[in-house]
């Protein structure tokens, strides 16, 4: 015992320094990441100029103009010319198989991905013209992903903005379905959050990221797949709010049965657009959509 207590502990020290090497790696990839493309320097040198400029927010008009983007320059590109227009307070769904494009597009119009070629246009601006202020304040996202930390609900939805009225907390939690849950903690807003909403169920939590969101009352809002949890009804109403703020939606979809009022349905399959339209008329052509709708529904005629 003696002897395998430390070699024990040294096969751990083995294992931490590893650990430890992956985070100082990552670090470095932080510390010699170049500038954001899209933070330009006059908008820092000349801020009166530009506020007269540009409005607060966005109207909400998202342009994909020609689009090339890959994720291997040595590999054909996913995207090869791909074009998307969606007017300013429109739904756009975008579904498709497993690997199709859909999460990939929408990090496009999200600024996490730069495509090779073409134009990501916002108000028929390219977005690197754009002030950094005006975008962060025009453009929300919603992902799988769920961040919560301990805290109070105010502190999660605002993130320790004091200037965020309370009307406007209230508004996004409304439209977000999730005001009850809220105003059922021990102190309403100011509730007591475990670290990662522990204390929530999984829908509750993506709807309290939804209300964060929507905090700020963006003029385009991105769903990738934000509303996994939920059902359907809970989902339909969401989207019937969102409607009602008149703000621009894209939506990549996991369930086809809630995405039938959009303007729009583009269906992806292998980074190409197989099909558009609406739900109708997708329907009717009983190709991609059909084939998707009845293998998520079981449908076997148009409701």
């Amino acid at each position: 015992a003696s002897f395998q207590a430390p070699v024990g502990a040294l096969v751990s020290l083995g294992a931490e320094i590893q650990e430890l090497e992956g985070d100082l790696r990552r670090l470095d990839d932080v510390l010699d990441a170049s500038l954001d493309v899209e933070a330009p320097s006059g908008f820092e040198q000349e801020p009166e100029e530009a506020q007269d400029r540009w409005p607060l927010v966005l109207k909400g008009a998202v342009t994909l103009d020609n689009v090339n983007f890959g994720y291997s320059p040595l590999e054909p590109p996913l995207f090869d010319g791909i074009s998307v227009q969606v007017g300013a307070g429109n739904t756009l769904a975008l579904v498709g198989g497993s690997g199709s494009g859909k999460t990939t597009l929408a990090h496009l119009v999200c600024g996490l991905y730069q495509p090779w070629s073409g134009r990501v246009l916002f108000d028929g601006t390219c977005r690197n013209e754009i002030p950094r202020s005006i975008m962060v304040g025009s453009l929300a996202v919603v992902s799988q992903e769920i961040f919560l930390f301990e805290g109070t609900v105010r502190e999660n939805l605002t993130l320790w903005d004091s200037t965020l009225p309370e009307d406007t907390l209230v508004r996004a939690c409304v439209d977000a379905e999730i005001l009850d849950t809220v105003m059922a903690l021990p102190g309403g807003l100011d509730g007591h959050l475990i670290e990662g909403g522990a204390n929530l169920s999984g829908g509750q939590r993506q709807r309290l990221e939804i209300a964060r969101a929507l905090v700020r009352n963006p003029s385009v809002l991105v769903l990738d797949e934000a509303t996994s949890a939920l059902d359907a009804e809970t989902e339909h109403l969401i989207a019937e709010r969102l409607r009602a703020r008149g703000c621009t939606t894209i939506i990549v979809a996991h369930r086809l049965s809630t995405i039938r009022d959009s303007d729009e349905i583009i269906v992806l399959d292998g980074g190409r657009i197989a099909e558009r339209g609406s739900h109708d008329e997708l329907w009717e052509k009983q190709g991609h959509y059909a084939g998707l709708l009845q293998a998520d529904e079981g449908v076997t005629k148009a409701a």
